[in-house]
């Protein structure tokens, strides 16, 4: 059985927005597929394929295509993902489909064919038919369908093998499109596009007529990469962000969002592969309640070829094009190879209609065509029903008090329906689910919600921390007693702040190169001089004040004489290293009664004397010198004789 495809080719998509709001909820047709309720649907990442950036991404029973610019590569489609084969094309690859042994690339000149089993030599047809700057590839029965940015969406006989498909082959329909097209995705017979500017448009192939092509949302004219993971739920990239609408039920609320910037998408199930700018990873949206998944039957694939659900949803085979079966079973060997059986299910042959089969145990599947044998299979991967988890919302997440915050927790997996105990972090409570709360006091709060299911399973999710500021800035004081006084010197220094976010937390600096990390510390010092103490307080927000405290003048004690004990040289360039006592702030130390070039005060018991070049003059080799340290009160040491 052969599908007819029509397409309105005497006239150009324009002015889309303009079309009325009343057409919208026309675009989606119901699938009859048992819905996921809009708050029991979640993303998770369930894998890595790739670190390596992406633009595009596809997927077989048995491999992943992905690649970047000229740069193609084929992995096998399971952990750890290894590297099958790579290949470079001639021009940048723009999308990329497995369509049974065969991958086709939509590359700037082309479409290009290779056999998967060697993806560095394109199959030589020549160039497949596309229009210039193919963006976008996918197969329909024995169609292919392409669509390009700016220029229209075309579609092409393929046959048995795409063995009608050659360079130069007309298309047997074609849509002009004034917008570039940011993504696609089919859905039945439907091509739903995300057309730059204006938002998504559906197209029907499937009708005896002109199609009927209207847009999904128009307020969403950022749309970009599109995917299914299952028969009713949309999955739309905008911005930075995946968001998932209910097909059945058009809405400009997304039922989930999660936090993504995928250049591309591919749908396979539950399963949705993801390229993006740090490689491609491997989605999973799961749900508490079973869904329904259709692959179509052509010649001669399974399209999508590998599906990812879940316990208790239901796989429905439809057969668009020749006559094949749904047989459970694994093949080995090339060509038709050889496939055995295993009698989980089987379609028997047919050429239309549709073939159910529920899963319900975790466990991967491979299926055949009894017809095709080896050269037209399929895998089911099929993954455990999620369990109860919860996501939590917070707005806005900061500002002064009085700050009053939105929360709000999205629940998935578990047995609905929910019930939920919001704990707000300043004492309060909720039992709502998307309750508003207001902080009255500066400081930092973590609220918390506690999800329980009809099942007593539990779950419990943080939001964003709440960071609620004073109406003044932060701000310090400081005082410091006594401020003056003989060597040794034992001073209490002391710090008040206020405003911003308590807790705080301090950081001292004495000014002699001592610390101290406490709100009220006590500093002794040891040598007379002028110092400068400060003190820097932070807040739990982050935000920093710095004030100086009194400068602490000490004296030395009774006019203690510095004496030399030791004078050693070090390092290069040359210093001299002077050990000894009663050392205090501004000494000097002097070579022969000169003083020597850079003086260093370490402590009291320990100067340095540089530098370089003009030290070493001082002092040169073989003679002995008089090293002398000299206080700022005037009082000198003996000299210390010294020889290098």
């Amino acid at each position: 059985m052969r599908t007819t495809l029509y397409l309105n080719h005497r006239s150009r998509l324009t002015g889309i927005s303009a079309i009325a709001s009343a057409l919208l909820l026309c675009a989606f047709a119901a699938t009859g597929a048992r819905a996921i309720p809009p708050s029991h649907l979640a993303f998770s990442i369930r894998g890595t394929v790739s670190d390596r950036p992406a633009d595009w991404v596809t997927a077989g029973p048995s491999s992943i295509a992905y690649g970047e610019g000229t740069r193609v590569i084929l992995a096998e489609d399971q952990t750890p993902y290894r590297v099958l084969a790579a290949a470079q094309t001639s021009s940048p690859v723009y999308d990329g489909l497995m369509a049974g042994r065969t991958l086709l690339l939509a590359e700037r000149d082309g479409i290009q064919e290779f056999d998967i089993a060697d993806i560095t030599h394109p199959i030589d047809r020549g160039l497949l038919p596309g229009l210039p700057g193919a963006s976008h590839l996918a197969v329909l029965g024995d169609y292919l369908i392409v669509a390009s940015d700016g220029e229209g969406l075309a579609v092409y006989e393929a046959g048995m093998h795409l063995s009608k498909l050659g360079s130069g082959a007309p298309p047997v329909s074609y849509l002009p499109l004034s917008e570039s097209v940011a993504g696609m995705a089919l859905s039945g017979t439907k091509v739903l596009l995300s057309l730059k500017g204006a938002g998504i448009a559906t197209v029907d192939l499937s009708i005896p007529a002109t199609p009927f092509l209207t847009f999904v949302d128009g307020s969403h004219p950022d749309a970009g990469p599109l995917a299914f993971p299952q028969d009713d739920v949309l999955v739309v990239r905008e911005g930075a962000s995946l968001r998932a609408f209910d097909f059945t039920s058009p809405t400009s609320e997304p039922i989930v969002s999660f936090s993504l910037a995928a250049n591309a998408l591919f749908g396979a199930g539950r399963a949705i592969y993801a390229a993006t700018d740090e490689g491609v990873a491997l989605l999973t949206a799961g749900g508490p309640q079973a869904a329904s998944h259709t692959v179509q039957v052509g010649n001669v694939y399974f399209s999508p070829a590998s599906l990812t659900i879940q316990q208790g949803d239901d796989v429905k085979w439809v057969w668009i094009g020749g006559t094949h079966s749904s047989t459970s079973g694994s093949c080995t060997g090339g060509g038709y190879g050889t496939c055995n059986p295993d009698g989980k299910w089987d379609s028997g042959l047919m050429s239309s209609g549709s073939f159910d089969h529920v899963f319900s145990s975790v466990e991967t599947d491979p299926y055949f065509c009894m017809v095709h044998l080896s050269a037209m299979t399929g895998k089911i991967t099929v993954i455990a029903a999620s369990n109860l988890s919860a996501t939590a919302t917070a707005s806005p997440t900061s500002g002064p008090a009085p700050l009053t915050v939105n929360l709000g927790v999205q629940a998935s997996g578990g047995t609905p329906p929910y019930a939920y105990s919001w704990n707000f972090g300043d004492r309060t409570t909720s039992t709502s689910q998307s309750p508003q709360h207001a902080y009255t006091a500066a400081g930092t709060y973590n609220p918390t919600v506690t999800v329980s299911d009809s099942a007593s399973a539990t779950a419990t999710a943080s939001a964003p921390t709440i960071t609620v500021t004073s109406s003044g800035g932060l701000t310090a004081t400081t005082s410091d007693t006594p401020a003056t006084g003989q060597a040794p010197l034992p001073v209490t220094f002391s710090v008040q702040a206020s405003g911003g976010v308590s807790p705080y937390t301090y950081a001292w600096d004495f000014g002699d190169g001592a610390a101290s990390t406490s709100q009220n510390p006590q500093h002794t010092y040891a040598a007379a001089g002028t110092y400068h103490p400060k003190v820097t307080v932070t807040d739990s927000a982050g935000a920093t004040a710095t004030a100086t405290a009194p400068d602490v003048v000490v004296t030395s004690s009774g006019g203690q004489t510095p004496a030399i004990l030791s004078v050693r040289k070090a390092g290069s360039p040359i210093r001299l290293v002077v050990m000894g006592s009663n050392f205090v702030t501004g000494a000097a130390v002097k070579i022969n009664g000169t003083p020597a070039p850079k003086t260093t005060f370490k402590s009291a018991t320990k100067m340095v004397a540089g530098k370089g070049a003009a030290l070493k003059a001082m002092v040169p080799v073989g003679t002995a010198v008089q090293v002398t340290v000299t206080n700022p009160d005037g009082q000198t040491s003996a000299p210390f004789s010294f020889a290098r």
